[in-house]
């Protein structure tokens, strides 16, 4: 019985040296994934800015809060205003109300003539002198 109980634990070491080979192997299989993930994200990230930098489409976007859009005239030259928002109900005009200053310029359009601002906006009514 001696070498019995001798062998038992014996074959329990033997048991868990593979087990604990087994689970570090594992944790370093997992780190050294972790480390690769991480190195092809930034990769991937440092070509991603250098293709649109490259590009010139980061250097050409306008930023919402300039997106004016001026039919067939700039923001100093338009005489009508209205916002493209989806409960704007009026339009401005330039020499009787300065209201249309006040519209956020992402949905600010403005047009030479009222005909063209009604034909683009015809539920549009013309707002109160100011």
């Amino acid at each position: 019985m001696a070498s019995i109980s001798v062998s038992i634990p014996r074959l329990k070491t033997v048991k868990l040296t593979k087990d604990r080979d087994a689970l570090l192997a594992f944790r370093l299989d997992r780190h050294r994934s972790r480390q690769y993930n991480a190195t092809v994200k930034r990769r991937l990230i440092a070509f991603l800015i250098v293709a649109l930098l490259g590009s010139g489409s980061v250097a050409t976007m306008a930023p919402p809060a300039y997106a004016f859009t001026g039919h067939h005239c700039t923001i100093s030259t338009c005489t009508f205003f209205t916002s493209s928002y989806h409960t704007a109900i009026y339009y401005y005009d330039r020499r009787t109300c300065d209201q249309w200053k006040s519209l956020s310029k992402k949905y600010l359009h403005g047009f030479r003539t009222k005909r063209a601002l009604l034909n683009r906006f015809p539920n549009r009514k013309l707002h109160p002198p100011c």
